[in-house]
This record gives structure tokens, C-alpha cells and sequence, in this order.
């Protein structure tokens, strides 16, 4: 996986480019960080869950990796119009859209791709990295990727988990990750930016953690038969 570079165009005439490199070691969280914001601090509002040890972790390594981005968005507002794109090894995609939108996708690739032991759980989705995706997109994205993992866990004679229980037990984990994070970034923020986005992305894992088994039984219908017809199907993009 390559390089993904994200650009924001917004109407005011700002222009900023963020190049996110996968195989390129984020902050840890161990390193000794020269002049990092207040709000980095692994103890500031530190998850509930988190197993790091300040002795062993002075900073959050999320915080890290999402901090010159909170610095750049912190005093514009989230309604802002921008044209955001998004360059990948494989293809491009552009989105005339408000700016946090086009925060949340970036924020969402971002986290997944950092060292934190609990979002990078989320890894393996950053591989089909999906720009602007709709919450049916996010969800089908998310079991996919699980029932692959366990397809591979039960080829090597291990036990697979078909029923997405800890795939469910991980998004509540996730649920408790968002709430702190929101409090880091509350003192990021001079207007709401980036409390919108982060707020916006926060909210889809709770969704998820209590919609799955929801919204598998409305995606029944294009896998399986039940209300579609073909012509219905037919209709349906190839991604």
C-alpha cells in the first residue's frame, strides 16, 4: 500500500496537502516530543481502557499523529466548503463537500493507521482505504473484512469467529476510545472544525457496535434474494 495524499481547496482560498504514508512508523507515544500541545499528553483525559503506561508512554500516539492537523483546521468552521481530493497508487477521488467531511474521512485513515493498541485494530481496513464512505459502506466494509480474517483463522485450524462477537466487543472498546478522544480535542479546537469532524467520526463506531445484526438483515436482500429483484441488484455500482 502507497502513499495517500488528501488536499483541501476551501472557499476561503486556504490550501493544505497532508501525503500519509502506511508503511512509514507513526508516533509511538514513547518519544520525547519538543514543543507537543497540552492536550497530547497520554494522561490528559486518557481512555478508560487504554493499556499504555505514562512512564512508559508520555503521549497519546493518536494525539501525535492528529495534531498538525488540528493545528491547521482549529479556527476554521466546519460548514466551510471545500474541494477535497484524495490521491491513491491505485486511483483518485474528488468531493465538493463541507470541511468536515473531508476532515473525517482523513481523520478516520489516520487513526486506523496509528499505534494506538486499541484503534489500530482498525488496521487492516487502511488496505481498501474507501474516501467519504456512507455508513452502509463502513458497515459492509467492516464484516467483510472481519469474515475474511476469520476464513484465514479457520484454514489454519483455528477457531473462527462466525457470529462477530469480538468484532462487536471491539467496537464497544472503540465506543470509550471516541468519548476521550473528543475531550483532547475540545482544546484543539478555537471554533468547531474539528470537533464536527471527530464528532461525526466518533459516532460511527457506536452506530456500528449497536446496528450490525440491523443492518445485515437490510443488506440480506442484495446478497441473498428476499425483497431485491435483479433489476434492483442490477443498479447496484461495482466497487
Amino acid at each position: 500500500m502507497g502513499k495517500i495524499t488528501y488536499g483541501f481547496i476551501i472557499d476561503s482560498g486556504e490550501v493544505f496537502t497532508f501525503d500519509i504514508d502506511p508503511q512509514k512508523p507513526t508516533h509511538t507515544g514513547t518519544e520525547s516530543v519538543n514543543n507537543s500541545a497540552t492536550w497530547t499528553s497520554l494522561e490528559y483525559h486518557k481512555c478508560e481502557n487504554c493499556p499504555l503506561k505514562p512512564k512508559d508512554h508520555p503521549h497519546c500516539p493518536v494525539a501525535l499523529d492528529i495534531e498538525e492537523v488540528a493545528k491547521k483546521f482549529s479556527s476554521l468552521l466546519s460548514w466551510k466548503k471545500a474541494e477535497v481530493w484524495v490521491h491513491t497508487e491505485e486511483r483518485s477521488y474528488s468531493k465538493t463537500c463541507d470541511l468536515q467531511t473531508g476532515l473525517r474521512s482523513m481523520l478516520g485513515l489516520m487513526m486506523a493507521l496509528s499505534m494506538c493498541p486499541i484503534l489500530s485494530k482498525l488496521n487492516p481496513l487502511a488496505a481498501s482505504h474507501l474516501p467519504f464512505a456512507t455508513f452502509q459502506e463502513t458497515v459492509s466494509r467492516v464484516v467483510g473484512n472481519y469474515l475474511i480474517r476469520q476464513f484465514l483463522k479457520d484454514q489454519k485450524g483455528e477457531e473462527p469467529d462466525w457470529s462477530l462477537t469480538d468484532l462487536k466487543s471491539m467496537y464497544k472498546e472503540l465506543v470509550t476510545v471516541n468519548f476521550s478522544m473528543l475531550e483532547r480535542i475540545r482544546a484543539a479546537c478555537e471554533k468547531d472544525a474539528n470537533m464536527n469532524a471527530i464528532s461525526i467520526l466518533f459516532s460511527m463506531s457506536p452506530i456500528v457496535n449497536m446496528a450490525l445484526e440491523e443492518q445485515l438483515d437490510e443488506m440480506e436482500e442484495h446478497f441473498i434474494g428476499g425483497k431485491s429483484n435483479s433489476a434492483e441488484l442490477s443498479s447496484i455500482p461495482v466497487a
